[in-house]
C-alpha cells in the first residue's frame, strides 16, 4: 500500500469526522471512503485477455457478487504498459498460469493462491463476501 496515499486519504477523513458525525446520511460517498480505509480490503486481479471467455467469465463472477471493500483490476500482459506497473506493481508478478485466465485474490495485501478455475474462484469470492 502506498504510504502517501493512506495519509492523504486519513487527512481527509478527518476534515469532515465533525460533518460524518453530525449529518451521515449526507455523507454516503465519505462513509464508503471511510469503511474502505477502515478495511479489511481486497484486491482481484484478473489475469488474462479481456476478449478470452475464461477471463470474462471470471470477471462475470466477480461483478456479481458484493464487494464493496475490494479493488478489480483486469491484468492483461499484452497490453501492459509500463505505466500499470508504476501504479500497482504488484501485478507484473500476477501472470497467467497454464495459458489459462488466472485470478489473484488478495486480502489487505497478502495473496492467497492463485486459481483458474471457476468453481475455486467462486469459492474464494464467497469466503470474501461473507459477514465476519
Amino acid at each position: 500500500m502506498n504510504q502517501h496515499f493512506s495519509e492523504q486519504g486519513a487527512k481527509v477523513l478527518e476534515s469532515f469526522s465533525q460533518q460524518l458525525e453530525q449529518s451521515p446520511g449526507y455523507s454516503s460517498a465519505m462513509l464508503t471512503a471511510l469503511n474502505f480505509w477502515v478495511g479489511p480490503t481486497q484486491e482481484i486481479v484478473i489475469a488474462g485477455n479481456a476478449d478470452a471467455a475464461d477471463t470474462k467469465q471470471m470477471l462475470k463472477l466477480v461483478r456479481s457478487k458484493f464487494l464493496p471493500n475490494a479493488v478489480v483490476l483486469l491484468h492483461e500482459q499484452d497490453n501492459a504498459s509500463s505505466g500499470i506497473y508504476k501504479i500497482v506493481p504488484f501485478t507484473k508478478n500476477q501472470v497467467v498460469i497454464k495459458g489459462k485466465a488466472t485470478a489473484y485474490v488478495c486480502e489487505n495485501y497478502v495473496c492467497k493462491q492463485p486459481v483458474n478455475k471457476i468453481n475455486d474462484l467462486d469459492k474464494m469470492l464467497s469466503d470474501i463476501s461473507s459477514v465476519k
